[in-house]
């Protein structure tokens, strides 16, 4: 298949807010398959997870959609995307970062026994068997979670 042209219909296709969110993810699909198949696009495999429709405006425009096997296709593979937590320990510390100012949670970092931690799992289990851990374990006397924002704002 002419991959160059495929893609450049994408990156038009995109420029659509109507057809957007579909280019979107048929570039997802058609890196993917790239990806397994060493930079090869087999269009036996290509029609099953994309379904092409010609629309008629000024000039022929193709707009790609997926089909529902691709939309199965694009759920299995995911984005691969961590989950971030980001997490204040401390009795203390955890008061402070629960009134969500990092100011006042900064002018009381010296006195404090604190660590801030930003963790990345793979899944939800992960982060709930970590979460599970803290909340039958015995260390930090408190601990909460906290913005990506306040998190930045606080570390050192």
């Amino acid at each position: 298949m002419n991959m160059s042209k495929i893609e450049e219909a994408l990156q038009k296709q995109l420029q659509n807010k109507e057809y957007a969110q579909d280019a979107i993810d048929c570039m997802r699909i058609y890196k993917k398959l790239l990806e397994m198949n060493d930079g090869q696009l087999w269009r036996n495999v290509w029609n099953v997870l994309v379904n092409v429709r010609v629309k008629r405006e000024r000039e022929l425009v193709m707009i790609y959609h997926p089909t529902d096997v691709g939309k199965v296709f694009l759920r299995g593979v995911g984005d691969n995307k961590k989950i971030n937590l980001y997490m204040v320990f401390g009795g203390n510390a955890a008061s402070y970062a629960d009134s969500n100012d990092p100011e006042e949670f900064n002018s009381h970092k010296a006195t404090m026994d604190y660590d801030i931690k930003h963790l990345t799992f793979d899944t939800k289990d992960e982060l709930e068997a970590y979460l599970q851990g803290l909340d039958d374990g015995n260390g930090w006397e408190g601990y909460t979670p906290v913005t990506k924002k306040f998190y930045d704002l606080i570390k050192d």
